[in-house]
């Protein structure tokens, strides 16, 4: 009786390469780690090219000459938070697999040990408040935080800290009151100067046979923040070299497939939340109603050829990027909002985002995009039910709103922050 494997039933595994295409599998236990993702396989795309020898029959082939064995995956995960309030007391954050994997590709992490409470004095305001004494270096000019006003925990973006003293942005709805608290975040943003290389490991449950590893690999980055929906990411990675299971350091075909262990909290529906967007030079909360949100981070590597590299590659290069964010927003007809875009287009305006879902500790993402344009003239759509509304295309900036410029925290033209 012939059994068939079924791709809801497998194991993707990743790990963070100690040097380019370097076999990680001598210790699978401490190297790699789960993904919450949906079912896919590592394709392979191996080089061949047509012996053309010339023949002396008519029917004579020379055959295919191999190339180096290189592959692919596209590996599709539910965006989700961390599980874990950064409050006061928490002194080391537990980094998630998402966020490893999400450093990877963006380049940069920060999350501070801890969070804090609103300090009684000076009073707080919609835009800044004081920690309490030696907490302000817990965060840093760029990141997002949580502050909460009423119970519930609003994302800001932090743009100053001056000793405890934290300025963000945008304001919140109301002034948080003493002993509120302002969590830290696991935020991932885009630094072209920190590379680093994944692999991936793919195993399948009846056919022990049939597992492959994905060395030296990088790829782009896409978000699927649907309102109805549950929230995804998804990369597609390509390989310098694709390996069979008893190539590897650790062969695991000789036992089952073992369980995953995953973290973070369980997939998010992207409704209850709120979405931010406003001129940036404005501090002025603006909550707008949005039906299609569709980030491109710019992601995108190059093989950068070396003879002495893993099958002629020496690594993966971060290409030169070009972030964009397509949006749909609803026209309230009573707000002139039609003509204010355009207006805003005409002046090339620069306006930010902040988009979240959540409103508690622990499970708030959210994505904060501070510095963008409108690159085009606002196109008339039509949204569900027959809604009048906008399509808005935004060319992204790096950030102009922190106090300084010295690090890519700082300039990053997005940051991730789950918290």
């Amino acid at each position: 009786m012939a059994r068939y494997d079924r791709r809801q039933v497998q194991r993707i595994r990743f790990a963070l390469e100690s040097a380019f295409g370097v076999d990680q599998t001598g210790d699978v236990a401490n190297n790699f780690f789960d993904l919450r993702h949906f079912g896919t396989a590592i394709v392979p795309d191996a080089l061949v090219e047509k012996d053309m020898t010339v023949r002396q029959r008519f029917f004579q082939e020379r055959g295919v000459v191999l190339g180096p064995k290189r592959g692919s995956i596209q590996i599709q995960n539910y965006l989700t938070s961390t599980n874990e309030a950064l409050d006061a007391t928490t002194t080391s954050p537990t980094k998630t697999s998402q966020s490893r994997f999400l450093e990877a590709l963006m380049g940069g992490y920060v999350a501070g040990a801890g969070g804090s409470t609103v300090a009684a004095s000076p009073s707080p305001t919609t835009t800044g408040a004081t920690v309490q004494a030696g907490h302000g270096a817990r965060f840093s000019e760029g990141q997002l935080a949580l502050v909460e006003v009423a119970g519930v925990h609003y994302p800001v973006y932090i743009t100053d800290v001056s000793t405890d003293a934290l300025t963000w942005w945008p304001a919140l709805p109301a002034a948080p009151s003493s002993g509120d608290d302002v969590l830290n975040a696991q935020c991932c943003y885009l630094d072209e100067t920190d590379e680093t290389w994944l692999q991936i490991l793919a195993e399948t449950q009846i056919d022990r046979g049939n597992i492959w590893l994905l060395r030296g690999c990088q790829g782009n980055l896409e978000l699927s923040l649907e309102r109805d929906g549950l929230i995804t990411w998804q990369s597609t990675l390509r390989g310098a070299r694709r390996d069979h299971d008893d190539e590897i350091a650790t062969p695991q075909g000789g036992s089952a497939l073992a369980a995953a262990t995953y973290d973070g909290t369980r997939p998010i529906f992207g409704s209850a939340g709120g979405f931010h967007f406003g001129p940036s030079a404005s501090s002025t909360r603006n909550l707008v109603r949005v039906s299609e949100f569709k980030v491109n981070p710019g992601i995108a590597f190059s093989d950068v050829p070396d003879h002495a590299g893993l099958d002629g590659i020496g690594e993966m290069e971060r290409d030169l990027p070009e972030i964009t964010v397509e949006m749909t927003v609803l026209i309230d007809a009573t707000a002139g909002a039609y003509e204010a875009y355009q207006d805003a287009f005409e002046a090339e305006t620069e306006y930010g985002l902040l988009w979240w879902v959540g409103s508690s500790g622990g499970n708030v993402p959210a994505i904060a995009i501070p510095t963008m344009q409108i690159q085009a003239a606002p196109e008339p759509a039509e949204a569900v039910n027959g809604y009048e509304a906008l399509k808005l295309s935004l060319l992204v900036k790096e950030s102009n709103l922190t106090g300084a410029v010295a690090n890519a925290l700082q300039v990053s033209p997005i940051v991730i922050g789950c918290g």
